[in-house]
């Protein structure tokens, strides 16, 4: 019980920083400036949030079958999904 009243706010702010590295690295597509698109970008930023409070693990860095650390925002399953593809292609 203590540790998720400790974890709780943690994760809040780090899920803030990390919707602002997406901004300021323009992760995010481009939205007009008519009131429909202002609520799909802020819905957009809130589902992050949720997501990386719920799974953080989804956002962080993973280490590439090459040994190079592949960029932040990259999921478990996106990187999964690479290593399979390679490994079909490369089957006689």
């Amino acid at each position: 019980m203590y540790l998720r009243k400790k974890r709780k706010p943690f994760l809040k702010k780090a899920s803030d920083e990390l919707v602002e590295l997406f901004e300021s690295k323009r992760i995010f597509p481009t939205f007009s400036n008519d009131t429909w698109q202002h609520y799909r970008k802020v819905e957009l930023k809130e589902v992050l949030k949720e997501i990386y409070q719920a799974e953080p693990k989804v956002f962080v860095t993973v280490q590439g079958d090459s040994g190079r650390r592949e960029g932040r925002g990259r999921s478990n399953l996106a990187e999964r999904q690479t290593r399979e593809r390679k490994s079909q292609t490369s089957r006689p």
